[in-house]
């Protein structure tokens, strides 16, 4: 039950059945393998009643026939079994499901109270539980009478009283009668009620005669005509054909249990995907990407409208999707208990086609390859991390072959490195396919999109080309963006560039202008990169309009609110004087509390197992106890003991009447009642029976134990139970020293030695800069262990030498660094460097191997309550209480947060206003979007202005308009005093936000600075982007290339279907000369789509740490 109720929950059955598996298949699964290891337990048990495994004792089962009681057993097992498969197609939750069936196991006492003993068989059918009861009681009743139970007697009983259902045979057949029941009721609600993931079927589906439904090929679909709108790109008659056909398509959401109310994920959207083709989906969060991809893949159902799959109605038929749909969902679903290999080999053999098993392994070892988990295929999902996850994800999706590919936001959370491969293996895998793919990476959507569609709030705002949407939404100008170095004179700039310039976005750091595309452009570059240290600017970079532009052009009619600034940020800026001491604990209390009401109220369920369901409890117990007579009737006892055998008495130690004895059974005492009998017979007493359980443990047990007996044989003794005999123990500290300085002198000297390895152990690799960094930290942290001399209150946040072992498996190796005041630190590194872990051990989510961290005074090792309650944190993945809103969560952590009741609502309204959550605010967070989940989580962690907030990957999942909004949020928070770790894959963001930053590679900090000085230390020169139309042929793009790299001194960095990049090094290369360059080729070739040309960007430099990793890896291994 727990296994099935984990797959419900996890969606991994939905999973398995877009693989083919029906439902049966694997309830049937579970059953054989549940009764196979039940079985195992059931042979021990069984020959442990058959036999007698204590001297002088009988079995407890000496007459009964094993071979039929293993029946019995085994039978109750499935019956047991197939319950719990039933109860737990109840519950999406495992817990609830457990609760049931504790509950349930009190049934046998109650109807025995009730007095309705007789029909516990009848109702054993419902609750197996009570059958073990039976079983039980049929065996002990003939054992006693010495009769043997067996074959010929299974269906009798050995008293009048008992029923003829009370029979073993009976109770055998009433085991697979409820098996029946159970197992196929656990079907039917599944289907009626299959959970968050899976298709909901009507109640009397099976039943209801099905209505006159066109068949496959008679479906005609209606010449919609959203092709003829000028957002859409026509394409000629017969030049494509579609694989998946969308035809007026909705999706109802019904939210709240009282008062209820409907959300439209998707209104009537109407779009045609085709074969050998990759359609990006953009759209803002909640814009219905997911809604779609889900019910075309079948994890949930369609309010109306037809989806055509390679010509068939998926809606009518499910093994249409299973049988040529692959799906890697936005969250990770995968199986817990298998390994990478495992879960690949799994899915591989579901699709397989016509394949032999030595082929299906080669398979699944090549996509390992292809998607870099070679090194992680005996690891289990918990021990990937994020970005590996969704690697594993993309495997299960791929493997195969399937012809119609769903992708949903496939590389987020992946490294900059890790995509790039990713895309690679996508753009080679479209041939005859028909690839959907959803993604908040514009970058990603231009390079792997044939086709862009953008929706908005449920609807189908634009589709077709980039170039199409690009000419369509471009105002034939180029984009031009200057970073700038603070207090910068623009007008200056803008003199230089001339009078046609147009300010698209200006913020402190750079400004972004739009300059015709003329024949002056790349002189008016020029001007601009000879005069960059006069002017203050410290990076240009140039291209046409982005996509991510026409993104949000496409939509800025409906999100003109989502740009947050500087002025709508400024009413939360009230300071506030933070509740303490008694105030503080009742103000947490009474949040505590509205949480709970919030809570209960909102899951009506809840409500009523943790309150009504436990007040009928109560009743039906008071009820029971009224129900049994005061008076029992006076019941003849016969105490003779024919039939018994005849008991002997030694008595070894008359004078005493005792005995002590070294006997090692648990089960020392029961049993003995005979015993005791013929003791008393023939004595008239009983002898002063003494029974000590000896455990052989550590910790002074002997001296416990001895103490003990010989305290018991002094009062048995003496008669007196006053007398004792007490034992003290005292350590002794072994010392020759005269003074406490010289005590400790040893524990000083190991000190010094402990340190002094731990700093000799560095190598001589590291970077300077990064040297400097740790020991900065070193002597902050010794002044704050000191007390005596002042620090620098500058810095807010010290890590020193943190370091984390799994086993032998070193992944964080003695990292330092610091925050200052108002400071957004970044964090960076591929998939497996060790963000992550970091983050948890600054968070206390584990315990460092090694190392100090200090926020402000307070050091996590000596106070690590006040230490958390300092720090705000938005984990990787989603912490939200499902049925909660908004609302309730930011009430929540505004009271702990320690905000006056007085200014709480204030707080929190400016937090939903700034956020954009105000459409969502009141519904439960289980109905967000991935975005609204992630906006809603940097809220609770910025609420209350904590000194310290850690954000892991903030913006994963957010869409281009609202993560630039969130940048603006962040930037405020930064400029009224709060400190921000920050870790992300998207380099641009990481460029905008953080002002130093570090580069994580296996384990250790390989830089540290500012973003410009790392860019100037180790990543010089320009990058050349040019995006091509993947049909160009291979002659065309073998000559681009030798034209670029013959023209200028470069190094080609990336190379797949559609896109080049170089990355030039050449000194004596100007923007004149790279223009011209670009211009000449564009001109020449036509399947130059677009081009960029940019200045170094810290991608660049992400890269090429990333790619160093790659190449000596293996000398970073633990031995």
């Amino acid at each position: 039950m727990v296994y099935i109720a984990k797959e419900k929950t996890a969606g991994i059955n939905a999973l398995m059945s877009l693989n083919g598996i029906k439902d049966w298949m694997s309830l049937l699964s579970w059953l054989v393998t549940g009764v196979i290891w039940n079985f195992l337990l059931l042979i021990p048990i069984v020959l442990m009643l058959k036999f007698s495994w204590v001297p002088e004792s009988n079995a407890f089962m000496e007459k009964g026939n094993p071979v039929l009681i293993f029946m019995a057993f085994s039978l109750h097992i499935v019956h047991l079994l197939c319950f719990g498969y039933h109860v737990a197609s109840y519950f999406n939750k495992l817990v609830t499901s457990i609760l049931f069936l504790y509950i349930m196991s009190f049934a046998k006492p109650v109807m025995v109270m009730m007095g309705y003993e007789k029909a516990v068989q009848f109702v054993g059918i419902l609750c197996p539980n009570l059958f073990v009861y039976g079983i039980i009681y049929a065996i002990e009743r003939y054992e006693r009478q010495g009769m043997t139970i067996g074959f010929g007697n299974m269906f009798s009983t050995r008293t009048n009283t008992d029923s003829f259902v009370a029979s073993i045979g009976m109770i055998m057949l009433f085991s697979i009668l409820g098996a029946i029941l159970h197992f196929f009721m656990a079907l039917y609600i599944h289907a009626i009620k299959p959970g968050k993931y899976g298709v909901k079927r009507h109640p009397f589906a099976w039943f209801l005669k099905k209505k006159n439904e066109p068949g496959d090929d008679q479906i005609q679909l209606d010449s919609d005509d959203f092709e003829q709108k000028k957002e859409f790109e026509k394409i000629p008659a017969g030049s494509l054909k579609a694989g998946v056909q969308i035809r007026k398509l909705k999706k109802i959401y019904s939210t709240g249990f009282i008062n209820k109310s409907e959300f439209h994920a998707l209104k009537e959207v109407s779009i045609d995907f085709y074969r050998g083709e990759i359609t990006a989906l953009l759209g803002h969060n909640g814009a219905g990407k997911t809604t779609m991809m889900s019910i075309l893949s079948g994890l949930t159902g369609s309010s109306g409208g037809v989806v055509i799959i390679n010509g068939q109605n998926v809606l009518n038929n499910h093994d249409v999707i299973s049988n040529n749909v692959g799906l890697c969902p936005q969250v990770n679903i995968t199986v817990p208990d298998l390994n990478v290999y495992q879960q690949v080999l799994f899915f591989a053999k579901l699709r397989a086609k016509n394949k032999t098993s030595p082929q299906i392994k080669e398979d699944v070892e090549t996509l390992l390859s292809k998607v870099n988990l070679q090194d992680k295929k005996n690891c289990i999902p918990d021990n990937l991390s994020g970005g590996q996850k969704r690697r594993l994800c993309l495997a299960l999706a791929v493997i195969g072959d399937a012809n119609v590919l769903i992708f949903d936001e496939p590389t987020s959370g992946m490294d900059t490195e890790g995509k790039r491969d990713i895309w690679d293996m996508i753009l080679a895998m479209k041939g005859n396919k028909t690839i959907l793919i959803s993604t908040h990476d514009m970058e990603e959507a231009d390079i792997l999109g044939d086709r862009i569609a953008i929706m908005h709030s449920g609807k189908l705002n634009s589709y077709g080309t980039s170039m199409f949407l690009k000419k369509l939404h471009g105002d034939g100008q180029v984009e031009v963006t200057l970073s700038l170095e603070s207090g910068c004179d623009t007008a200056k700039i803008l003199e230089i560039i001339g009078e046609d310039v147009k300010t698209l976005n200006q913020r402190n750091d750079s400004i972004v202008l739009a300059i015709p595309n003329s024949e002056s452009l790349p002189e008016t570059l020029d001007k601009l990169e000879l005069s960059k240290k006069k002017l203050g600017i410290t990076g240009i970079s140039a291209s046409i309009i982005t996509l991510e532009q026409v993104f949000v052009k496409v939509t800025e009619e409906v999100d003109h609110n989502i740009d947050g600034t500087t002025n709508e940020i400024g009413n939360d800026s009230i300071l506030f004087n933070e509740n303490t001491g008694f105030n503080y604990f009742m103000q947490t209390l009474w949040g505590y509390l509205v949480k709970k009401y919030a809570y209960v109220m909102k899951s009506p369920w809840t409500f009523f197992i943790s309150l009504i369901f436990p007040g009928l409890i109560v009743a039906l117990i008071l009820l029971c106890s009224l129900m049994i007579p005061s008076e029992q009737p006076i019941k003849t006892v016969d105490w003779t003991m024919n039939n018994e055998s005849v008991f002997l008495y030694n008595e070894w130690k008359a004078s005493e009447g005792m005995y002590i004895t070294n006997r090692k059974d648990t089960n020392f005492v029961y049993g003995d009642e005979k015993f005791i009998i013929a003791e008393y017979n023939l004595f008239n007493k009983t002898l002063n029976v003494k029974q000590l359980f000896y455990s052989d443990n550590e910790n002074d047990e002997i001296s416990k134990t001895i103490n003990f007996i010989d305290n018991t044989l002094l009062k048995i003794c003496s008669n007196n139970s006053n007398l004792k005999i007490q034992v003290s123990k005292k350590d002794i500290h072994i010392s020759t020293s005269s003074s406490k300085k010289e005590n400790h002198l040893e524990t000083k000297v190991l000190g010094k030695i402990k340190k002094n390895c731990s700093i000799t152990n560095t190598t001589d690799e590291t970077d300077e800069l990064v040297k400097k960094e740790r020991d900065i930290v070193s002597k902050e942290i010794e002044k704050r262990l000191t007390k005596t001399v002042e620090h620098n209150n500058e810095n807010v946040f010290l890590a020193q030498e943190l370091r984390k072992n799994y086993g032998n498996l070193q992944v964080v190796k003695d990292i330092s660094f610091r925050v200052k005041s108002g400071e957004c630190f970044g964090l960076l590194g591929v998939n497996g460097a060790g963000k992550s872990t970091t983050f948890k051990m600054l968070t206390g989510e584990e315990s460092a191997c090694h190392g100090k961290m200090y926020l402000k005074d307070i050091g996590m090792h000596e106070n690590r309550g006040e230490y958390l309650s300092k720090m705000g944190y938005c984990p990787q993945h989603d912490a939200l209480i499902e049925t909660l809103n908004a609302w309730d969560h930011l009430y929540l952590f505004a009271r702990l947060r320690g905000i006056p009741e007085s200014q709480i609502k204030s707080s929190v309204e400016g937090w939903i206003k700034r956020l954009n959550l105000s459409a969502c605010a009141s519904r439960p967070s289980q109905t967000y979007s991935g975005g609204n989940k992630r906006r809603l989580n940097i809220a609770l962690a910025l609420i209350g202005q904590p000194s310290l907030v850690l954000m892991d990957e903030p913006t994963t999942g957010v869409d281009p308009a609202a993560r630039r909004s969130l940048w603006n949020t962040l930037k405020y928070c930064q400029e009224s005093g709060q400190s921000i770790i920050f870790t992300s894959h998207s380099m641009e963001e990481c460029e905008a936000l953080c002002n130093r930053l570090v580069i994580m590679v296996n384990g250790k900090l390989v830089c540290v600075g500012a973003v410009q000085e790392l860019k100037q230390r180790f990543g010089a020169g320009y990058n050349i982007h040019v995006k091509m139309s993947p049909a160009s042929s291979v002659e065309d793009v073998q000559h681009i290339k030798e034209t670029i790299e013959s023209t200028i001194r470069c190094q080609k960095m990336d190379e797949n279907s559609g896109f080049l990049g170089y990355h030039v090094t050449d000194p004596g290369a100007t923007w004149t000369v790279m223009y011209r360059m670009m211009n000449t080729l564009k001109n020449s070739y036509s399947c130059i789509e677009d081009f960029a040309v940019l200045s170094s960007t810290l991608e660049q430099l992400f890269i090429q740490f990333a790619r160093a990793d790659c190449t000596d890896s293996t000398s970073h291994e633990i031995p």
